[in-house]
């Protein structure tokens, strides 16, 4: 017998939906859906289907979206840039990075500085976004 999934969540991001259709699921509810939009859910699951409301489904667009203009973005960091992108916005400091990578304080602020040119993004909560929507780095909390 083969299981099916369907994931309840307080959110609609596409971080956690696309988690939850990656660990695979089958459907994507949020909590406060009615008892029979959870009903349809199971039965076109059982069917066999994917399942996704319009709330859920709009989010999975707009961030696909944007995830594709992150992606392209991305694309213009060199492999050391994005190392530090992800080292930055995981709350490293500058020196932090600098010990990690074995390098010293002037090359990490020299990568910040073309990293930060070449998104056309000047400040780090900004810089923080993009990491999430491009899949560098994620909403855990590192040490």
């Amino acid at each position: 017998m083969h299981v099916k999934i369907i994931a309840l969540s307080g959110y609609c991001d596409i971080v956690h939906i696309a988690g939850m259709f990656n660990a695979g699921a089958s459907a994507y509810m949020l909590k406060d859906y009615t008892s029979d939009e959870l009903t349809e859910s199971i039965r076109a699951v059982s069917r066999g289907q994917d399942h996704l409301y319009p709330k859920v489904n709009q989010t999975v667009v707009s961030d696909y979206n944007n995830s594709e203009k992150s992606f392209y973005l991305l694309e213009r960091l060199s492999t050391r840039e994005r190392e530090v992108l992800q080292l930055l916005t995981e709350g490293k400091t500058t020196k932090q990075i600098a010990l990690e990578l074995h390098v010293n304080v002037k090359a990490i602020e020299s990568n910040r500085r073309r990293i930060m040119e070449k998104l056309d993004i000047y400040n780090i909560p900004n810089l923080v976004k993009f990491a999430i929507m491009s899949g560098v780095t994620s909403l855990e909390i590192h040490d």
